[in-house]
């Protein structure tokens, strides 16, 4: 039943140019329950990343990430960079503490628990990226946000982004980058965000929107982001 379960799964995942492979000494059963990215809501997931990077296709640019946490999306990025052939002409930038949120955010988004994301060493989420991403179409950045980027923005005056992903839960931290990043914006850039219990993301890139006259919306399909913006072409 296995053996015939594993070919009929693997016929499956050759139709994407996927399949499965076999580890030793690990039954089937064990390996099956590996399989993370088989499951509904983590493939729900990579297809809704996948559908935000075709959206900058044709958008000159890097992606930036504010909230990198275990660097799962770092890696996701850096599979369709590299799988798109753009690994000489676009990376992945994430900005993170690495150390849970700061006072400030805390006092900013009183939903957020001072105990979430510490302990987080860049050196061992480094080493999870690498052992999956052998070349390394990204950069990861520690530090609060509210510094780091303006420290980075200004080692790199030509910096474009074609896309701004939002991920770290805080308000405060959201709104200060989203201003700074404003101006190395390519024309056509994504923001988005995938705060699916709404706060200080949903609120940070509203406020961003209105502010610029920009729209505040989400795309009418089962694998869409809650939300995002484009700047305007």
């Amino acid at each position: 039943m296995a053996t015939f379960l594993g070919k009929t799964i693997n016929g499956f995942l050759n139709t994407f140019g996927m399949h499965l492979v076999k580890i030793e000494n690990l039954t089937f059963h064990k390996y099956w329950n590996k399989q993370q990215y088989l499951e509904k809501s983590e493939f729900k997931y990579i297809l809704s990343l996948y559908d935000v990077y075709k959206k900058i296709a044709n958008v000159p640019g890097h992606i930036v990430e504010l909230g990198v946490a275990y660097g799962r999306n770092t890696i996701i990025f850096s599979h369709l960079i590299n799988m798109s052939n753009e690994n000489d002409v676009r990376k992945y930038f994430g900005f993170d503490t690495f150390d849970g949120f700061t006072e400030e955010s805390l006092k900013s988004s009183k939903q957020l628990s001072k105990h979430s994301w510490k302990g987080i060493s860049i050196s061992e989420v480094e080493k999870r990226i690498k052992s999956t991403i052998k070349n390394k179409p990204y950069r990861l950045i520690k530090g609060d946000i509210n510094k780091s980027i303006p420290s980075f923005l200004e080692e790199n005056p030509n910096f474009r982004a074609a896309m701004v992903y939002v991920d770290c839960n805080a308000y405060e931290p959201a709104i200060r980058a989203l201003e700074n990043l404003r101006p190395h914006l390519s024309p056509g850039a994504i923001i988005c965000i995938d705060e699916k219990k709404q706060g200080g993301e949903t609120k940070a890139l509203i406020e961003f929107c209105e502010k610029h006259n920009l729209r505040f919306q989400k795309d009418d399909h089962a694998f869409s982001i809650p939300a995002y913006t484009q700047v305007n072409s």
